[in-house]
């Protein structure tokens, strides 16, 4: 920008300083009215030029300025977001150290645990939701997640009271015959011929392999407990309807007895013709 402004500019003046020399070289003979008159104008030309134009460095200057803006609104941007992790972390702070004085708050432990989820700090989630499992306050689909991040992540799981864990998957033979839509059921029982069964979890096929988690918060009948039977068998079994009852070309598969007592976990495989 800077080149090119010298540069009209330098070319009107020679040309101003041209119109007014030649006719008095020439002719040596006094400049007519005409010929300064044109002098004159050509020389405001440049003149206004320069007074729009300001100086030929405005424009990069302002470039500078303009990217010198934007830089300062992402930094800022960026401040704002760390500012608003570190407001919600401290918020989840004042939460604990209120629990710490209030340990009963059952309510408050859950909010807690789910905070602590948000933040990805799943080990000090795992621990607040232990603390309200103590005070009878369960959210299944809180435990579901933190225990199977917990398992993902080859950490031991912090909750209190007995629990089955395991994994769950499929054999190539029954993958080919299940459809993304189709739900598998997981229960526990006091043995095959029970009813009932104690505790049930539901997830969409499209999901296994997955890793499991059974405790009293999955209880179906209520004030039943792991803790009242020395063993259960473990069952898994595919429907298409969404209805326990209905079993996909025989997709379901048994564990033998175990402890809930011992930290179990039952690894299962859903084969084709498969059945306890």
């Amino acid at each position: 920008m800077s080149l090119v402004f010298w540069g009209l500019t330098s070319a009107m003046i020679i040309a101003a300083v041209a119109i007014v020399v030649t006719p008095i070289s020439v002719r040596g003979a006094t400049m007519n009215l005409r010929t300064v008159a044109m002098a004159v104008v050509v020389s405001i030309f440049a003149i206004g030029l320069y007074a729009v134009t300001g100086s030929p460095d405005a424009v990069t200057a302002e470039n500078d300025h303009a990217k010198d803006s934007r830089t300062s609104t992402g930094s800022s941007s960026n401040a704002k977001s760390s500012t608003s992790v570190g407001s919600v972390a401290s918020m989840v702070d004042g939460l604990k150290e209120r629990l710490n004085k209030e340990p009963d708050d059952a309510n408050g432990w859950i909010l807690l645990a789910r905070s602590y989820e948000h933040l990805g700090r799943n080990q000090e989630a795992l621990s607040a939701y232990s603390r309200a499992r103590g005070l009878g306050k369960t959210d299944p689909k809180l435990e579901e997640s933190l225990v199977a991040g917990s398992l993902s992540d080859n950490e031991p799981a912090l909750l209190s009271g007995p629990a089955i864990r395991g994994r769950l998957a499929l054999s190539d033979e029954a993958a080919a015959l299940v459809q993304p839509g189709d739900t598998v059921f997981i229960f526990a029982k006091g043995d095959l011929n029970q009813a009932m069964p104690l505790l049930a979890i539901r997830k969409p096929v499209a999901d296994l392999p997955t890793d499991y988690l059974l405790t009293d918060a999955m209880a179906m009948v209520p004030g039943s407990s792991l803790a009242d039977f020395e063993e259960v068998v473990v069952i898994a079994q595919v429907s298409r309807s969404g209805r326990a009852k209905d079993v996909l070309g025989g997709l379901r598969v048994a564990s033998d007895p175990v402890s809930p007592h011992a930290d179990s976990f039952v690894e299962l495989i859903l084969d084709a013709g498969e059945s306890e």
